[in-house]
């Protein structure tokens, strides 16, 4: 059941991740810390609202165990040790934003975050083409940001490859009558 709590942690998480396309492209020790904290909060927060552990599917948690694995085998063989290991922080950060939203989102209300991903992906497409049209808005910004073009390239296509899994996760549902 989705109820008012889980609502707004989901809220929560939704507008802390488009607060962060314009705060920096996660490369950045304040950026991971303060995702890390947000995230340990929200879970916190899910945890004391719902103290019974959410149990994933086998396949799933085999995944993102086999996932963890491979980062910190190459956090350990990598030659910028210290780099690698902000990857396999953002690696974690992954599972558990992905863990929030696995405990906080029963099955009938998937095409709802299908649909908030796509909203999210489309205002990160509207302000680049903002920040396209207007650059020196972007002096605003963090040099290095995932909207912007101000530094280096935007990450944009990222986000936008992120929508194809999305894109065919609606066509088969659809197709399917779910």
């Amino acid at each position: 059941r989705f109820t008012s709590f889980h609502r707004y942690i989901y809220i929560c998480l939704y507008l802390f991740i488009m607060l962060t396309l314009f705060l920096g492209d996660g490369k950045q020790p304040i950026i991971d810390t303060l995702w890390a904290s947000i995230i340990l909060i929200l879970y916190i927060a899910l945890r004391a609202f719902k103290p019974t552990p959410i149990r994933m599917p086998k396949g799933i948690v085999i995944l993102w165990m086999v996932l963890l694995a491979e980062t910190l085998a190459s956090t350990v063989l990598s030659i910028s040790i210290a780099y690698s290991v902000f990857g396999l922080l953002r690696t974690i950060e992954a599972f558990l934003v992905f863990y929030l939203l696995f405990a906080l989102v029963p099955r009938k209300e998937y095409p709802k975050i299908v649909k908030t991903c796509f909203a999210a992906i489309l205002t990160a497409m509207f302000f680049s083409l903002v920040l396209l049209i207007f650059p020196r808005w972007g002096l605003f910004l963090p040099p290095i940001n995932l909207v912007g073009i101000v530094y280096v390239h935007n990450h944009l296509a990222v986000l936008i490859l992120f929508a194809l899994p999305l894109a065919l996760y609606q066509m088969e549902t659809r197709r399917d009558g779910k």
